[in-house]
């Protein structure tokens, strides 16, 4: 029996030598796909967020630019309604901020439009455990109301700034 010494094929070095090579190409391949994949997630959730920030802020200033509408303290909570100078009363409630839930309701206790929300007002709202009287002057007297909305989720941060000007034509 006769053994041919030059056989044609791959030793098992060549082949852990061919294995290293393509492990140490693809390595840095899938570290970038994956690093590229995070990212994207990272800048989606941060449009998405950015996205309900502005739906929401575009909402408070529409509703606070209309006529007769104003932000009162309850105690518990702040609404927006729309404040009645005749009779010194809320008649229509449009959006409910409830800052020991960090939540923005439409209307009293109805659908959640965003949760995790700051809702800060400068000035601050007007109390409805004042007098009517003291009530009449500060909606009468309010001619700005600078509104801070900020939005956090997953560790980022939407801060969205608006100064509202009343009109008293």
């Amino acid at each position: 029996m006769r053994c041919k010494l030059n056989q044609k094929g791959v030793t098992l070095i060549e082949l852990l030598v061919i294995i290293i090579l393509i492990a140490a190409i693809s390595a840095p391949i899938f570290a970038l796909v994956s690093y590229s994949l995070k990212t994207e997630r990272e800048v989606a959730t941060r449009n998405d967020i950015q996205r309900e920030a502005r739906l929401v802020m575009e909402y408070i200033t529409e509703k606070m630019r209309d006529r007769g509408n104003y932000w009162f303290d309850d105690g518990t909570n702040w609404i927006l309604c729309s404040y009645d100078l005749v009779t010194n009363r809320c008649s229509n409630t449009l959006l409910t901020y409830e800052s020991t839930s960090n939540q923005m309701r439409f209307e009293e206790g109805s659908r959640v439009l965003a949760n995790d929300v700051t809702l800060t007002l400068t000035p601050a709202p007007i109390s409805m455990s004042l007098s009517t009287g003291e009530r009449e002057v500060l909606v009468n007297s309010l001619e700005v109301q600078e509104v801070t909305f900020e939005i956090q989720r997953s560790s980022q941060v939407i801060e969205l700034k608006s100064t509202i000007y009343f009109d008293r034509f």
